[in-house]
């Protein structure tokens, strides 16, 4: 969406995805053309699965900057069978992996393995 509040078009889009600031300002549209298809297909695949019961502890880092309609952590539980560890990371989930993100989650996973 523009500041406009209008749906962007698919080259006002590619032109944003392109420009020297973006992650994927060095990919050809070819390239990000076939990313969207892959997302597009994975998130298809997400929405049509089941998750399975884990029978076992789960370290679950919680991207904590989120919408007030996002799913709460917990909606996990039915799904573990062992204690459930939450980190929060200061991110939204779609920043998890920009590098504060990941130092934050690289911390937290030197302090369990390492002590």
């Amino acid at each position: 969406v523009g500041a406009d509040g209008q749906p962007l078009s698919t080259e006002q889009i590619m032109t944003l995805l392109l420009r020297p600031s973006s992650p994927l300002a060095g990919f050809s549209v070819e390239k990000i053309n076939k990313l969207s298809d892959v997302a597009l297909h994975t998130m298809q695949l997400f929405r049509e699965s089941t998750p399975s019961y884990f029978d076992g502890d789960l370290l679950l880092f919680y991207a904590s900057q989120r919408p007030s309609d996002a799913p709460d952590w917990q909606a996990w539980t039915p799904y573990i069978g062992g204690k459930i560890s939450k980190v929060d990371i200061n991110s939204s989930h779609s920043a998890m992996t920009l590098p504060a993100p990941l130092a934050d989650i690289g911390k937290a996973l030197a302090e369990r393995i390492i002590g």
